[in-house]
């Protein structure tokens, strides 16, 4: 049976024992480290889907917009964008969906579409559209125009 003031005697024995099951833990606990040796345990890296990663730089997605359809933060997509294997793939599936880009505007200038092939000529060829003044600039006037409204029988006050 316990008695009233043993209740805070007991709670400070749990207590103690607590914190020394959790010093000797701490003692004996061995923490592998990291591959790069920098910070031995740590926050466990997040996983990315790479595949993910690749649709979203073929569409040229910015930095920012591929951080938020991946669900991290901007900061943790730059880290990862200082990883050489990471970078690569970004970067290869960019030029990837520049390339798709180009040869369907090609195909579609192939086609007859006459837009596109204006477009292509300007930006491909440098061509480019010509305006062409001769002499001075006139300013013409321009005829009044009276326009009559039919508004219905003419009320008299």
């Amino acid at each position: 049976m316990m008695r009233p003031g043993d209740c805070g005697l007991r709670a400070a024995c749990i207590s103690e024992r607590s914190n020394e099951v959790a010093k000797s833990k701490r003692k004996h606990k061995t923490i592998p480290a990291k591959s790069n040796g920098k910070h031995p345990g740590g926050r466990p890296k997040i996983v990315i889907d790479m595949e993910i990663v690749k649709q979203l730089a073929v569409i040229q997605c910015t930095y920012d917009e591929m951080a938020a359809v991946l669900g991290i933060t901007l900061e943790t997509f730059k880290q990862r964008m200082k990883e050489p294997e990471f970078s690569s793939v970004v970067e290869k599936s960019r030029e990837s969906g520049k390339a798709s880009l180009r040869r369907t505007q090609y195909r579609l200038a192939m086609d007859g579409n006459p837009t596109m092939n204006i477009w292509l000529g300007k930006q491909w060829l440098g061509q480019a559209d010509r305006v062409e003044t001769k002499g001075e600039l006139a300013v013409r006037e321009m005829p009044q125009l009276n326009v009559i409204i039919e508004a219905g029988p003419a009320v008299t006050p």
